[in-house]
């Protein structure tokens, strides 16, 4: 069974610990999510992995590219 999604985040807690790990590990400077993330999503996964976070499917994102 899949584990449910976390809407503070869109993924579950431990994925999201898993992402914190993987960024530091590889330096990693930016994230990015084929998903369409709120800004709030965006914020939260941003301060779990200390690096920015890009929802590429938001057109509405200044940061999104192009």
């Amino acid at each position: 069974m899949d584990a449910p999604l976390n809407s503070a985040t869109l993924i579950g807690p431990g994925k999201a610990e898993e992402l914190g790990r993987l960024v530091r590990d590889r330096e990693a400077t930016v994230v990015y999510f084929l998903n369409d993330l709120s800004s709030a999503q965006l914020a939260r996964l941003a301060a779990l992995t200390d690096c920015p976070v890009i929802s590429c499917l938001d057109e509405s994102n200044p940061r999104a590219p192009t």
